[in-house]
């Protein structure tokens, strides 16, 4: 139906265009014109009446198959490395383009703040390898934080330490063993 009404306008400005008997210029331009928001208008109004393919969950666990590891760094603000902290916490890391942050989430509050001051860390951590460390720039993993949610434990070059929140100390680690932590992509770390 839609397919006849534009033959017919097309036609009919085709008359209009070629086939008149005045030479008036303006007219022909208007004829163009009009003939052009036709076709615009039917071209917008079929495309819409397109719906976006809704995937599902077995389609997105069989692409995440198919992703390579090397491409994470890429995605920006993924939610990884997630575990609980008591019972009522969730502490998870996230990267942007400025660095990565570990984020302390209060299931009860429905809030969201960072685990630990970065900043603070990263001076504390300068002074305990001897190297400089930026806050955005953490070379830490396998981290995990105490249920009172004071003490910070972590990985950093193949050492073991705990580090006091309210203190700002460290401590070594001898025989500390970090429990299992699981990215977004059911990897372990």
């Amino acid at each position: 139906m839609q397919r006849k009404i534009v033959e017919t306008y097309f036609h009919f400005f085709l008359k209009q265009i070629f086939h008149t008997n005045t030479s008036s210029t303006i007219m022909k331009i208007n004829a163009i014109k009009t003939l052009l928001s036709v076709f615009l208008f039917v071209a917008l109004t079929s495309c819409s009446n397109q719906e976006p393919k809704q995937f599902t969950v077995a389609e997105y666990e069989a692409a995440t198959k198919h992703m390579d590891r090397e491409l994470y760094s890429l995605v920006y603000n993924q939610v990884s490395r997630g575990k609980f902290v008591g019972k009522n916490h969730v502490l998870y890391s996230t990267s942007n383009k400025s660095g990565t942050k570990f984020i302390l989430v209060n299931a009860s509050t429905k809030t969201k703040n960072d685990a630990f001051d970065h900043t603070k860390l990263a001076k504390a951590l300068s002074k305990a390898i001897s190297a400089e460390v930026e806050a955005n720039d953490l070379p830490i993993n396998a981290v995990s934080l105490s249920e009172d949610l004071k003490t910070l434990q972590f990985k950093s070059g193949g050492d073991n330490y705990s580090y006091s929140l309210e203190r700002n100390t460290f401590r070594p680690m001898v025989n500390w063993q970090p429990t299992l932590i699981i990215t977004t992509f059911g990897y372990e770390i």
